[in-house]
């Protein structure tokens, strides 16, 4: 497998990714391949029209591509430019706005896509985890090995084939306040 190809954007661009609906446009191009907006709106429950505005504030970030449609297809076809987008750190307090944004609306999504699985006869199983540890720089580079592992195996997954089901992971890692510490 080749080195994952990385769209870093500035923390006011990445802004732009607070939104629930482009981050589930992003997981459906990256899940499905390229799409029309059709198709996206389709696997989406959406109305193409809801999705332009949408999919132009990703093309201008650069985390897509609109391609002209080939062969039976005479629409616009989008697809991921990266494998992941990831948005540069900030110290700054109020620079810390879009991450913490991002996190909730991923956080949404997930809670949305639990409700589904959850009501849903065909789940079997549904890992849910939280916890807390003091971690030091050798056990954050350890977790940040092991999402970097799980990255990779979201990555590489084959698009829809037989036997195979459509499964969310969801991970925030974060500081939390010094102040739970126990004395």
């Amino acid at each position: 497998m080749g080195r994952l190809r990385t769209l870093t954007l500035s923390p006011r661009d990445a802004a732009a990714l607070s939104s629930p609906a482009r981050q589930e446009l992003l997981s459906a191009l990256g899940l499905h391949g390229p799409c029309s907006v059709r198709e996206l709106a389709t696997q989406l429950g959406r109305r193409p029209t809801a999705l332009y505005y949408h999919l132009k504030i990703l093309e201008k970030l650069g985390a897509i591509v609109a391609e002209s449609g080939t062969g039976d297809r005479s629409e616009v076809v989008w697809r991921v430019a990266a494998d992941r987008v990831l948005f540069a750190r900030s110290r700054r307090p109020a620079a810390t706005g879009p991450a913490r944004a991002i996190a909730k609306a991923a956080i949404r999504i997930t809670a949305r896509e639990l409700d589904r699985a959850l009501a849903s006869r065909a789940t079997q199983s549904v890992v849910a985890l939280r916890g807390k540890a003091w971690l030091g720089k050798a056990e954050i580079r350890e977790v940040m090995r092991h999402i970097e592992a799980i990255t990779n195996v979201l990555q590489r997954a084959k698009p829809a084939r037989r036997g195979a089901k459509i499964h969310a992971v969801t991970l925030v890692l974060a500081p939390i306040d010094a102040k739970e510490r126990k004395a």
